[in-house]
C-alpha cells in the first residue's frame, strides 16, 4: 500500500469510498470549489495538501481529508 497526497482527480474514488460508509460528499464541483477557493489554502505560505489517500493495487482504498 502506499499513502499519498490527494488531488482533485482522486474526487470519483473518493466518493465510493463516501458513499460506500453512507457519509455526505459534496458533489464534484463544489468539492474542488471548496479546495481551490478556500481562503485558508490560499493564503498558506507552504502547500497545502487537500488529503492524503491510500492506494492497494491502483485503487484508493482509504481518504482523509485535511481539515481547514
Amino acid at each position: 500500500m502506499q499513502l499519498r497526497i490527494a488531488t482533485y482527480f482522486d474526487y470519483n474514488q473518493i466518493k465510493k469510498i463516501h458513499e460506500k460508509n453512507n457519509i455526505k460528499i459534496l458533489e464534484e464541483h463544489d468539492w474542488v470549489n471548496f479546495w481551490k477557493k478556500n481562503p485558508l489554502i490560499k493564503e498558506a505560505e507552504n502547500e497545502y495538501p487537500i488529503g492524503w489517500v491510500l492506494v492497494k493495487n491502483n485503487n484508493i482504498v482509504g481518504y482523509l481529508g485535511n481539515i481547514v
